[in-house]
């Protein structure tokens, strides 16, 4: 697997911001979920997939919101060596 190092840091950027919020999407639902839950005592993903948003605020017609949503590949990648 090769894993891009660009979008490991930035999942480490936001994974370090507290303020960042982390939801797993499954089939049919998405679900906010702490880190501890992105993947299970084996270091396999829970979720399909995965997305860490950070709002920076913003006008209401245009905010401002940083999004990564990334694989569960990435997610075990991310638990493996980062």
């Amino acid at each position: 697997m090769n894993t891009d190092t660009n979008l490991m840091q930035n999942i480490d950027a936001l994974w370090n911001t507290t303020e960042a919020m982390l939801v797993g999407h499954g089939e049919g639902f998405d679900e906010p979920i702490d880190r501890d839950q992105a993947v299970d005592e084996d270091g396999k993903a829970i979720y399909k997939s995965y997305t860490l948003s950070l709002d920076l605020g913003g006008e209401y017609f245009d905010p401002r919101i940083i999004a990564i949503r990334f694989s569960a590949e990435d997610m075990e990648a991310y638990a493996r060596n980062w």
